[in-house]
């Protein structure tokens, strides 16, 4: 885009037709590098084609005197040693013929600048908002028009907003106006290319920059200046180096923090988006994003927003800030991009050759052997070795090397290992002709009883405990806690205690007790892949519950209540239990 711009400049500058006699103007919004633009483009192409460019900045300036008095200390002072050498020349000489003449020195800039010859110079008027002419008298377009019609010279005039060429004398002055959009690299260039950046980092900084620059919309030099202190301390945070967090997680959250860096920098506020839809069904797509984006900013304001005062994050904030960020955001490990990196290839499988799948094999052994990949991909790598086991290639772990690896995984932590193998292995039994893995089995198993042993070092519930009234609404709520947890969890929790918590507690104690099993466990059962102490449970806690009887006839009711609840979800056990029997027996 600027090489059109620049392509249009120069042949302005070349035409000395009276179609030339006009200024030219080159807007862009606040910030968007015009100035750079014309020092580090523009003027080495006008000197490559033997002109020569005069930039003159226009603030403050609120007078035809002023305006050429500072020209001509521009002149003074451009790089061209010809025209410096002329300028001063020139000025010294009609200075001193004047002076001693008695002549006023007023407009004497003028009268030195007329003699001199700026056929090959464009003069460039920057910042012309910022000047101090008056709108009714000795206006700047009018002595524009001075300038190309009677002095021939030819100027540009840069402003924030384009002239409206409707208007008489813009119309008279202006020929043609061109609209600066710099590019993020460009931006970057006038920037940060000359700033220090830390170079010991593995992955691209410039382009990371760049994407911010990019997603922000903020293509404003000014708003790069005033995030980039905190950029750069971003750049330089452990974490940013941390061989434990995967290069791409690094990448993205400096992607992400630079992104609200130049927001905040380009003065724009963010606020918490409101829900446009009325309709709570209906899907408000722009809600979403926006809500999406309010929460990455929130996560990361605590380095942000100290740029609106013009202070620095500190170096703990920042660290602290981004580690919780990335955990959240990109969690994956270089362990869990190398397998990543194994399961995109598993679609062209079948088309490579031996030495290729041998390869792929030698690296999922590493990535196994190393276990620190996260529980997430346990299922996905255990099934991606047994077929290259199947597929005859012994660089892929044996099932006994695998599981001694994967019991190591486990141990650390055995609720999340849980929920990934059962979770996704029950999802594929049966699907796509998927069969019941005896070796998965045990390692489900495994994980189960990890859980059971963590779980019997814990302070056990007993009947013996201090139990009162609202002792049944506590059980709710710790029994739903373990929801998140395998259900066999539950079982941990002896019958007794259930019962006597149910009979003990108050109305709300035990309706709550009613809505748990009812509504909550009801609806969850499903998951069961160990139903047998599950079902047990279930048994022990209903023949519990009928032994006695309540205080009183409310109670009673919900007595009735809880025995049905607890009954219903063992009878949906049972089925399942039959279910997976008679799969079994099939197989």
């Amino acid at each position: 885009m600027s090489d059109c711009i620049t392509d249009e400049i120069l042949n302005y500058v070349k035409d000395d037709t009276a179609s030339a006699q006009f200024a030219i103007c080159l807007y862009g919004e606040w910030g968007s590098g015009k100035t750079y633009y014309c020092e580090n483009v523009l003027a080495p192409e006008l000197e490559k084609n033997g002109y020569s460019m005069l930039r003159v900045s226009m603030f403050g300036v609120g007078t035809q005197e002023e305006l050429y008095n500072r020209i001509l200390a521009t002149l003074c002072h451009v790089s061209n040693p010809r025209i410096q050498k002329m300028a001063k020349n020139v000025s010294q000489g009609l200075l001193s013929i004047l002076g001693s003449h008695g002549i006023r020195l007023d407009g004497a800039g003028e009268a030195i600048i007329s003699a001199m010859t700026l056929e090959k110079t464009l003069i460039v008027l920057d910042d012309t908002e910022r000047s101090r002419f008056p709108k009714a008298k000795d206006d700047l377009l009018g002595i524009v028009n001075d300038m190309v019609e009677n002095h021939k010279w030819h100027i540009m005039m840069i402003r924030n907003e384009p002239f409206s060429l409707s208007d008489n004398d813009s119309e008279k002055v202006i020929s043609r106006q061109f609209e600066y959009r710099p590019t993020a690299k460009t931006i970057y260039d006038a920037v940060a290319a000359r700033d220090y950046l830390p170079e010991n980092l593995d992955f691209n900084l410039k382009d990371a920059i760049v994407s911010a620059i990019e997603s922000s919309g903020k293509l404003n030099a000014r708003a790069l200046m005033r995030a980039l202190p905190t950029i750069k301390r971003v750049t330089e945070s452990e974490v940013m180096c941390s061989k434990q967090i995967a290069a791409e997680g690094r990448r993205q959250a400096l992607i992400d923090a630079a992104h609200f860096c130049l927001v905040i920098g380009a003065g724009s506020t963010l606020s918490k988006p409101e829900r446009k839809t009325r309709n709570g069904q209906d899907i408000d797509m722009d809600y979403a994003l926006a809500s999406m984006e309010w929460d990455r900013y929130q996560a990361l304001s605590k380095i942000v927003d100290p740029i609106c005062t013009g202070q620095l994050a500190s170096s703990n904030v920042i660290g602290e800030c981004l580690s919780a960020y990335i955990a959240k955001e990109y969690p994956d490990s270089p362990a869990d991009m190398e397998a990543k990196a194994i399961e995109d290839k598993m679609p062209q499988l079948y088309s490579l050759d031996d030495s290729e799948v041998r390869e792929i094999a030698q690296n999922l052994s590493s990535v196994i052997l190393k276990h620190e990949f996260s529980a997430q991909w346990l299922y996905k790598i255990w099934t991606i070795n047994r077929l290259l086991r199947e597929l005859g290639f012994d660089e892929a772990l044996s099932p006994d090397d695998a599981k001694r690896c994967y019991r190591k995984k486990i141990d650390k932590d055995p609720m999340a290992a849980y929920e990934v193998l059962s979770e996704q292995y029950t999802t594929w039994l049966g699907t796509e002709g998927t069969e019941r893995d005896a070796n998965l089995d045990e390692l489900c198993q495994y994980a189960t009883d990890s859980i059971k042993r963590l779980k019997g070092g814990e302070r056990e519930l007993s009947p013996s405990e201090s139990i009162n009234e609202e002792s049944g609404k506590r059980l709710a709520d710790e029994m739903q806690t373990r929801l998140n947890e395998p259900l066999t969890t539950l079982t941990l929790i002896p019958p007794t205690y259930v019962a006597e918590c149910f009979f003990r507690g108050n109305g709300n104690s035990q309706y709550e007790l009613h809505r748990f099993f009812r509504g909550v466990l009801g609806s969850q059962f499903g998951r069961a892949s160990d139903s047998e102490p599950f079902s047990e449970w279930l048994n022990d806690i209903v023949c519990e519950l009928k032994r006695r009887k309540a205080d009183s006839r409310m109670g009673n009711i919900r007595r009735e209540w809880l025995i049905s609840d607890v009954s219903d979800i063992l009878e949906g056990v049972e089925s399942l239990r039959r279910a997976v029997s008679r799969d079994k027996d099939y197989d």
